[in-house]
């Protein structure tokens, strides 16, 4: 019986149009074996997604196949472990972060380790004068996360101030053989401790160390590097929608800020007007006005001569709401920025001081009005808070799609800035600690589920000075020998043969000599020392060296040398 050929449409097509599986002639069994195998793939990728499901189940279908050949007693003795650990791990995923069972099962094993080394660590640290287990604080409530285990320490059982943990942070990192260790004194007689061993944010970037932002495709807004996620990606803004970043003084806010300036220079041509109340975090900009990055700056109003911030609101919402008639008249979704037309950034240090009359004129404030409308006339806000005043800032978040949490000192403070149930959702700004975590924040975007943790750049000072003279920040330049000139030398005896040829440093050619004068057993036939030539680079000499060798044929050259040594 002949086999019918069945034409497949695919998505796939090619250049001019024609699909291409209607070129190929498949035969109807690979058509319906291959459905088979893509429907297996379905199941076996379903099964290995819900892992818990998948483990209990085949516990469940090993012991209720061993039932009919074992015992009563020994096939539930197979399933009630099933059953507890299958529990177990469900409440640990839920309640210790983690994402795994494989990071459930490496927290088990490393909370049994630190309930081994706790009482001899507090023993060294003479938290108790005896090794006696009961006067040593209990570490109780262990549970896996993702890069270590937390806990409570109940130091109330021995009359120890939990505060007195605080500072021992590096000794009991130390001790237990930990990346780091974070103390929470939460009263005096409990203390949350935390044990990392390590994760992806601990390291620092320069900016031109994050990775690359994702190509841009027609008709979509530029996306800004500025940091790098938990995962490896880069941590990236959308370039027409306003930020609002918040976190404790010395959490990295201001890093935050510059590497965001920095990312939007790298990818569009921009403009700021700045509202440094402090003149402090961007003074280098302050330097800049007029230099074609900068195009105004406002700091404190009560200084002689310094510009009054009602006059700065009035240009800078006489300039926006010529853009948008600009744009409406074009019939464009929004305007793309250019050299004459760039896009314009506003940048305020500190939104607190407007934030009451933001709050009540809402969109009618000039900062209301272009975070909540300035995607489409090339306008964004990037506004910096502490927000001390929650109920103030919890008001006029929403105006603000994209918004970033630093260092908090409560959760309500973390909510007010990211959206209710923040920090109950993943978003643990609260726990970030100030000494470790500076420039770690989380962030939540709009049509983003969740909220990634991410490091921001680490924007030195000498790069905010080139930021601010519109120049990309720096790339540090590494020692390199290979850069450096170097002199080709040769050795001559009494009869002018030549003994030796070699190459140094230019700038330390008598030092090289000295060596050669105390290594060499032949130095006591030099009789005359010369630099030959002097090259750009190490690798140029090289290549000199190695053909006057071959050439010359010197006395005590072996490499590159045709002589024949004996």
């Amino acid at each position: 019986m002949a086999v019918k050929p069945v034409r497949e449409v695919s998505p796939w097509t090619l250049g001019s149009g024609v699909r291409l599986r209607e070129l190929i002639q498949l035969p109807e069994s690979v058509i319906v074996t291959g459905k088979l195998l893509g429907a297996c793939a379905h199941i076996l990728l379903w099964a290995a997604r819900h892992y818990i499901c998948t483990a209990t189940t085949l516990m469940l279908l090993l012991a209720w196949y061993q039932l009919g050949s074992l015992p009563l007693a020994a096939a539930v003795s197979l399933l009630v472990p099933a059953a507890y650990w299958a529990v177990r791990i469900a409440l640990l995923l839920r309640a210790g972060e983690c994402a795994t069972i494989m990071q459930v099962f490496t927290g088990i094993r490393r909370a049994r380790k630190l309930q081994k080394a706790w009482q001899p660590t507090m023993y060294q640290l003479k938290h108790n004068s005896r090794q006696d287990p009961e006067a040593v604080p209990p570490l109780v409530h262990l549970i896996p996360t993702p890069t270590g285990v937390k806990g409570q320490v109940i130091t109330g059982s021995i009359a120890l101030d939990a505060n007195k943990l605080v500072k021992e942070e590096v000794a009991l990192a130390s001790g237990l053989f930990c990346d780091r260790v974070i103390v929470r004194a939460f009263t005096p007689s409990i203390a949350d401790i935390r044990f990392d061993w390590g994760q992806h944010l601990r390291n620092i970037y320069r900016f031109h160390e994050l990775p690359p932002v994702p190509a841009r495709t027609k008709n979509e807004p530029a996306k800004i590097r500025f940091g790098i996620n938990a995962d490896g990606s880069p941590a990236t803004l959308i370039s027409n929608l306003s930020t609002l970043i918040g976190g404790n003084a010395g959490s990295g806010k201001s890093s935050t800020a510059w590497s965001i300036i920095a990312g939007y220079q790298e990818q569009l041509p921009v403009r700021l007007r700045v509202v440094d109340p402090s003149g402090i975090e961007f003074a280098d900009l302050g330097k800049q006005v007029g230099n074609g990055l900068v195009h105004d700056y406002v700091s404190d109003p009560k200084l002689p001569g310094a510009r009054k911030l009602e006059d700065f609101w009035e240009d800078a919402e006489e300039a926006f709401n010529r853009r948008m008639q600009a744009v409406t008249a074009s019939g464009k979704r929004w305007h793309e920025p250019t050299e004459a037309e760039p896009l314009d950034i506003l940048l305020i240090d500190e939104l607190l001081p407007i934030a009451k009359q933001l709050k009540s004129e809402s969109t009618e404030h000039i900062v209301g009005r272009i975070a909540y409308l300035g995607r489409k006339a090339g306008f964004v806000v990037i506004a910096l808070t502490q927000a001390s005043q929650v109920d103030v800032i919890g008001r006029i978040r929403d105006l603000f799609p994209q918004r970033i949490s630093h260092r908090m000192p409560n959760r309500y403070m973390t909510d007010a800035v990211l959206g209710e149930g923040a920090e109950s959702d993943g978003a643990r700004a609260s726990q970030l600690d100030l000494a470790y975590d500076k420039g770690v924040a989380y962030m939540a975007a709009q049509g983003v589920r969740g909220y990634m943790g991410l490091r921001s750049a680490w924007i030195p000072d000498t790069d905010t000075k080139n930021i601010a003279s519109a120049l990309p920040p720096a790339i540090p330049q590494l020692f390199d020998l290979n850069n450096k000139p170097t002199a080709l030398y040769q050795f001559h005896d009494n009869q002018n043969q030549l003994l030796y040829v070699g190459i140094a440093e230019a700038s330390r050619v008598d030092a090289r000599w000295a060596e050669h004068a105390r290594s060499k057993p032949w130095w006591c036939d030099v009789a005359r020392k010369e630099v030959v030539d002097v090259y750009p680079d190490r690798d140029t000499a090289e290549t000199a060296e190695a053909l006057t060798i071959r050439k010359r044929r010197p006395v005590h050259n072996k490499q590159h040398n045709t002589r024949t040594f004996h």
